[in-house]
């Protein structure tokens, strides 16, 4: 109902923000950066009241709305400069291509709003543990650990999580969720241009970068889902173009800010910034140091308490629960296998994960080929040591399972190709090379080494590669429009990526715009498309097919027996919070769950006084062990079950409590 306030915000902060500075993309970026600090302090500000709550949620925000408004009318009154600047962009020409090209991003912008806000979410991930912990958060009233069976819930970054957490208090549901990475999609695209612009490629670059952004596969599949990987691309873009600025040009206070809450603000997201953003810290110190010399003492300290003043909170809370900041959800992903024939194999899986391909006899070849490179340099092709847990590397052979439309899994080929064709173009021509060019690539392949020395190789890597294609679109397309200059060239390439980017943004495995029989089959979809299908089934999409059947008939079951005290042994949480509160009728107790479950033993130092709670109902899904965790199990009988087939997931079990007790 309030959500509207947080589009406020960013309108009002982008006129006062775009009279001080003079290109109105870089503005953009800046409120970005001061919207998510603001929902940073906001949140860890109301969680130490214990009042994380729609009223003083509401309350915030219209604070910071009243403020933002009398800042506005006070520079309105000292000149229209803003006014202005916003005129002259309404009245700026584009060329032909401009046209076409923003047009096609356009067109894409559009049909993924209106997937991001129809679909429910239903991403494993945010199954699991983004909006999972979300709603416990809401149930709570604080951001504080809590019992739970997923550590994930506690000790990941959780940046994307705040912002799905005030979007839901002040929506009343997760209707909006998906427009948070939806948003950073388009910002990307804006940011990848200033980028190309640093690295000196003219207008008809600038524009390439954004298309080239946002035709990325993976990037498509994921901005109407409540992950965090645009979230996290878009601030280590804000923290590359503070960089290059800096190298650019003088020195100003504002750098140290900007420098410390971008680089805070991608580390409070994901983990992965933690490994892409060394690089980027050593170029930022050697463009800090090398002008200001003694000076850049105070200049590195403001940019060090801003990053530690985003994320004390978090670090803080891990440190108390898991005895270290980061926490202990990212162990079982570390590679174990320091070695250089280790390094190459994951360097191999994990470029060749993004060569999935519809033409006929080609991923058999790639997966020949990679089994053989791994013969010569030898070593195992999924050693134990440097692959996570049972995954296995290959590309699907079937003709029914010719690319992967989810965004957990699927590679952005066409894109890699590309990059690889502008390295070769880059090494054979010297006059395309510029010490900032240079610097910048380099910074991205340390990156990228880094990445595959540290975490294993995993199924689902080609998401977490999304920063470092999204960084590399500017180099990509500084290169071609240095190399071609053909007019049709680029009309052809653009028009390719958009013709690409099609069977992504029409034919989702889990959000599907367009369903047949024949195209059910081929790419794998979900049964109905999101226009037709009810919104409660999409929460299930990430069960197994016989839970997911089974799923109403639990739900029912629980709503007959009048239960609102709800215990989970489960993974996937987030379905039941959603369904559930759905069904709600206004005159109804409000739903209480709680974990049965505990993996994190050291919550208790963040106890509330704790809440009378005895379950009238437990769902199990896949449980950890065979016997009711509960301390008085003879009190509840099962009333359901649906038994996993031998050695394969999906055993379900819903506990009633027996009406005798």
């Amino acid at each position: 109902m309030f959500a509207f306030l947080l589009p406020i915000a960013l309108g009002l902060l982008f006129f006062i923000i775009h009279r001080r500075e003079q290109c109105w993309r870089r503005s953009l970026l800046l409120v970005a950066i001061a919207w998510g600090i603001w929902l940073v302090f906001l949140t860890e500000g109301l969680n130490l009241l214990g009042k994380i709550n729609v009223s003083w949620v509401l309350t915030g925000w219209l604070c910071f709305v009243v403020g933002l408004s009398v800042i506005w009318v006070r520079d309105w009154g000292l000149g229209r400069s803003s006014h202005f600047k916003l005129r002259s962009l309404l009245s700026v020409r584009l060329t032909a291509f401009q046209w076409f090209s923003l047009g096609g991003m356009g067109a894409i912008a559009l049909v993924l709003a209106v997937v991001a806000i129809v679909a429910a979410p239903n991403t494993a991930d945010s199954m699991i543990y983004h909006l999972a912990r979300v709603a416990n958060w809401i149930q709570n009233q604080n951001i504080n650990p809590y019992p739970t069976r997923v550590v994930l819930q506690l000790d990941q970054p959780p940046w994307n999580s705040y912002a799905y957490l005030h979007l839901m208090l002040l929506s009343g549901g997760d209707f909006y969720v998906g427009l948070v990475q939806w948003s950073c999609l388009s910002l990307n695209a804006i940011g990848v241009s200033l980028i190309a612009e640093s690295l000196g490629a003219n207008l008809t670059g600038q524009w390439l970068a954004s298309v080239l952004c946002m035709t990325l596969p993976m990037a498509l599949l994921q901005a109407s889902t409540a992950q965090n990987d645009l979230i996290v691309s878009f601030w280590l873009i804000c923290f590359m173009v503070s960089i290059l600025d800096l190298a650019q040009h003088r020195v100003r206070r504002t750098h140290a800010l900007e420098l410390g809450a971008s680089l805070g603000l991608a580390l409070f997201t994901k983990g992965t910034a933690y490994i892409y953003t060394p690089p980027m810290i050593l170029l930022a110190l050697w463009s800090i140091v090398r002008p200001i010399r003694w000076q850049s003492a105070r200049f590195l300290g403001v940019t060090s308490l801003m990053v530690v003043g985003v994320n004390a909170g978090h670090w803080w809370r891990n440190w108390v629960v898991f005895g270290s900041p980061l926490g202990i959800g990212g162990d079982a992903t570390r590679n174990q296998l320091l070695t250089a024939p280790a390094l190459v194999s994951n360097i191999m899986r994990n470029l060749s994960m993004h060569l999935d391909s519809v033409i006929p006899g080609w991923n058999p070849i790639i997966n020949a080929l990679v089994l053989q490179l791994h013969e010569w340099i030898g070593i195992r092709t999924n050693h134990p040591l440097t692959t996570w847990e049972d995954h296995n590397f290959f590309l699907p052979e079937s003709p029914l399972l010719p690319i992967a439309l989810t965004e957990d899994r699927s590679g952005n080929s066409v894109h890699l190709l590309l990059i690889l064709f502008s390295l070769v173009l880059l090494l054979g021509r010297r006059k395309l090379w510029s010490w900032r060019l240079g610097s910048y690539l380099a910074i991205l392949i340390v990156g990228f080494l880094m990445f595959c020395l540290l975490l294993k190789w995993q199924i689902w890597g080609t998401r977490l590669h999304l920063p470092l294609f999204v960084l590399m679109t500017p180099v990509v397309s500084v290169v071609l429009t240095k190399t071609v200059s053909n007019r049709a060239f680029r009309y052809a390439m653009v028009s390719v990526l958009l013709v690409l980017a099609l069977p992504y943004l029409l034919f989702s495995m889990n959000r599907p715009l367009i369903v047949n029989e024949t195209l059910s089959q081929w790419f794998r979809l979900h049964p109905q498309s999101i226009l037709t299908a009810p919104r409660e089934s999409m929460y299930y999409t990430s069960m197994v097919p016989r839970i997911r059947r089974m799923m109403p008939d639990v739900i029912g079951l629980v709503q007959a027996q009048n239960c609102y005290q709800i215990g989970l042994d489960t993974r996937l949480e987030y379905p039941f919070w959603a369904t559930l509160q759905q069904r709600q009728k206004p005159d109804d107790p409000v739903f209480y769950f709680k974990s049965v479950v505990n993996e994190a033993p050291k919550v208790d130092a963040f106890a509330q006084p704790s809440r009378w709670f005895t379950p009238c109902a437990v769902i199990r899904i896949d449980p950890y062990t065979e016997q009711l965790p509960l301390e008085n199990a003879e009190q509840y009988r099962l009333a359901f079950e649906v038994t996993r087939k031998p050695g394969a997931r999906g055993h379900l079990q819903l506990y009633l409590h027996d009406p005798q007790f």
